[in-house]
């Protein structure tokens, strides 16, 4: 339950696309939608919590101290930066034509699946929905997390070297979570098995 209550699509929402669906382009009404749920929704708070609450357990960054005054300082910077995040890759996407759901694979065996959701992290569709690279994505993560680094984060940051670097840590999580929507639907008939 904790899951689907910090990634939302998790629980079948409209970012996530049975693979049976035939293929509609987003509107901007979708989209804009989805940057307000996903960014101003219980679940952004929550995800940011849930982040903010590690980076504090980690003592990251240590400038910033431990007690509510740190944790304040973590989870507003978490916020920041993942609000930064939605509204790049919400702009990006709506000028390029990028299809910002996560489209599960039509294919099937574990391999081919976990592929298609390692891939789809840096692959979005294309208005007509053909695969393209999801430079809107990309620009969100890196842009996101190097604008933070320049503008918040202690001085010692900079926003190409640990920009670029908390960057890479955002897009393999996005991994992580593209891997758990594809096989959501699976893990759930598990557990339902009684």
């Amino acid at each position: 339950m904790a899951v689907v209550v910090l990634f939302p699509a998790l629980a079948g929402d409209s970012r996530s696309l049975a693979p049976q669906t035939p293929y509609q382009p987003p509107s901007m009404t979708d989209r804009w939608n989805w940057y307000v749920r996903d960014t101003f929704g219980p679940g952004a708070a929550l995800r940011t919590g849930f982040v903010a609450a590690m980076d504090h357990a980690d003592n990251d960054p240590p400038e910033w101290e431990q007690g509510m005054a740190g944790f304040g300082r973590r989870a507003a910077s978490r916020y920041g930066r993942f609000a930064l995040q939605e509204t790049i890759e919400l702009g990006g996407g709506a000028l390029l034509g990028e299809d910002p759901r996560y489209h599960p694979c039509k294919c099937s065996g574990f391999f081919r699946r976990s592929g298609h959701a390692l891939v789809s992290t840096v692959v979005a569709r294309n208005a007509n929905g053909k695969p393209t690279p999801a430079f809107a994505r990309i620009a969100g993560v890196y842009g996101g997390s190097m604008l933070a680094t320049h503008l918040w984060y202690p001085s010692r940051f900079t926003a190409a070297g640990d920009g670029f670097r908390l960057g890479n840590i955002s897009l393999g999580v996005s991994g992580g979570v593209n891997l758990v929507r594809e096989f959501w639907p699976d893990i759930k008939r598990v557990f339902r098995r009684d």
